[in-house]
């Protein structure tokens, strides 16, 4: 029986990481900039919770997009306001409920952070942890400039 839930057990915990992070190139630079569109960087900084999972989300219709532990990508968009949706998945099930807007403007970068914290947030959700793993809360938060080419650098591309 000892065997059996231990057998159990590590069978649980292998296939909790069945999402692999992001292994594409490592962020070096910024893309140039468009004279009439913005570029967004949506990024995920490596961390051990949540780890096995990729958040997934569409932006005002398009996508979905897929973003890995420690993964980064970008887009261009036409300047104006949008809504990161995200969508239902077996590990953030409350997912689709979350909602996060921002604006972007012609000839600039904005950047877009995705976050597993261990407390309450303005805009967070909660993310029900499964046992011995506590409650934590996720979410996007838009970043500066300066913040951003610090983490990103601890980002690979998502491909």
């Amino acid at each position: 029986m000892r065997k059996s839930v231990t057998y159990f057990l590590c069978f649980l915990l292998v296939s909790g990481c069945a999402t692999g992070p992001a292994t594409g190139p490592k962020f070096s630079t910024l893309a140039p900039k468009s004279d009439d569109k913005s570029t967004v960087y949506f990024y995920r900084l490596p961390q051990v919770y949540g780890s096995g999972t990729s958040v997934k989300f569409h932006l005002s219709g398009l996508g979905p997009f897929d973003l890995p532990n420690g993964g980064y990508f970008q887009v261009q968009l036409e300047p104006g306001d949008y809504e990161l949706a995200g969508i239902k998945h077996w590990s953030f099930a409350k997912f689709d409920k979350y909602r996060f807007a921002f604006e972007v403007h012609p000839n600039s970068y904005v950047f877009v952070r995705f976050t597993i914290v261990d407390h309450s947030e303005p805009g967070f959700i909660k993310w029900a942890g499964d046992f011995p793993v506590p409650t934590r809360w996720v979410g996007f938060k838009q970043v500066s400039r300066d913040m951003a080419l610090v983490e990103l650098k601890k980002t690979s591309l998502v491909e």
